[in-house]
């Protein structure tokens, strides 16, 4: 090999360093501002729940309960006719 082709390869692998680089550099950008969004989606959930605390599960629970008292008071009242 001449001295020019050292020389060229020389180039050659410092310019592929330098581009790996480059390309790491945006793929850890990228990952950032993914990992801002998803904190900043979470935070904002967070604060929803927190300003709209009135729907618990406790009153999901109450309307099925009254579901249920409908049925047993049309047995009630069937028995009574019979």
């Amino acid at each position: 090999m001449h001295m020019e082709d050292l020389i060229s390869l020389g180039q050659v692998a410092q310019a592929l360093k330098e581009r790996k680089s480059k390309i790491r550099k945006v793929v850890l950008t990228v990952l950032l501002v993914i990992a801002v969004l998803a904190l900043l989606a979470a935070a904002a959930y967070g604060v929803y729940r927190l300003l709209h605390r009135d729907f618990d599960e406790e009153e999901l629970d109450d309307d099925f309960d009254d579901f249920d008292d409908d049925f047993f008071e049309e047995d009630e009242e069937e028995a009574e006719v019979v």
